[in-house]
């Protein structure tokens, strides 16, 4: 072996500088390809949560509407009902004073 000039040494210093510093590139960049990786596995597995919460969400509301709508049709057959009732009531009430105009009315042309 020779005699390790200046320059030669300087450029093996610095080819050996240069590897190291490869090789930690190549470390980070496969330390990032990893971290992107479980990154991505969990934003599907999010992903996957939050559209099974919303479909859960979506049906648990499909169930008040028909629970809304079920009791929107039995409050508006009980109005139905009652304002049958109420017109009875008012057709009865009608009737019985007619009864009694005609009643009076009959009894007043007797004693007039």
């Amino acid at each position: 072996m020779g005699v390790v000039t200046g320059v030669n040494f300087c450029s093996r210093l610095f080819a050996a500088y240069f590897f190291l510093f490869l090789c930690f590139v190549i470390f980070r960049l496969d330390s990032l390809q990893q971290t992107k990786a479980r990154l991505e596995v969990s934003h599907q597995t999010l992903k996957h949560q939050h559209a099974k919460e919303l479909e859960g969400r979506e049906e648990d509301l499909e169930q008040v509407k028909i629970t809304l709508n079920k009791k929107l049709k039995a409050l508006t057959e009980q109005l139905e009902e009652e304002h049958e009732e109420k017109a009875m009531a008012v057709k009865v009430r009608r009737d019985k004073c007619r009864f009694v105009q005609h009643t009076v009315t009959s009894w007043m042309s007797i004693f007039s």
